[in-house]
């Protein structure tokens, strides 16, 4: 489980290295890391990141897996909510 968010993981670490922080103040990553104004350039990086070890945690997601539960614009499996036909949405 711990292998699924190391792509994140190593983009927000090359990203943080890429910033002012690191290369110009010399702080360490950690420092940058902490403070947000300075890690405000990988802020998207950083949720990416945020979403990824989140889903680790929430089962819903851990057992419908990421996007299966959205459906397709209110639709689950195919079939609106609440029809009864066809086969089940999960």
């Amino acid at each position: 489980m711990a292998k699924k968010c190391n792509e994140a993981a190593l983009s927000l670490l090359v990203c943080m290295e890429k910033t002012d922080c690191v290369l110009g103040k010399k702080r360490s990553l950690e420092e940058c890391m902490r403070d947000p104004i300075e890690s405000d350039p990988c802020l998207s990086v950083r949720n990416a990141y945020y979403n990824c070890k989140h889903s680790q945690l929430n089962m819903r997601t851990r057992i419908r897996g990421i996007g299966v539960a959205r459906g397709r614009g209110g639709v689950v499996g195919g079939n609106s909510i609440g029809t009864g036909g066809g086969s089940p949405g999960y």
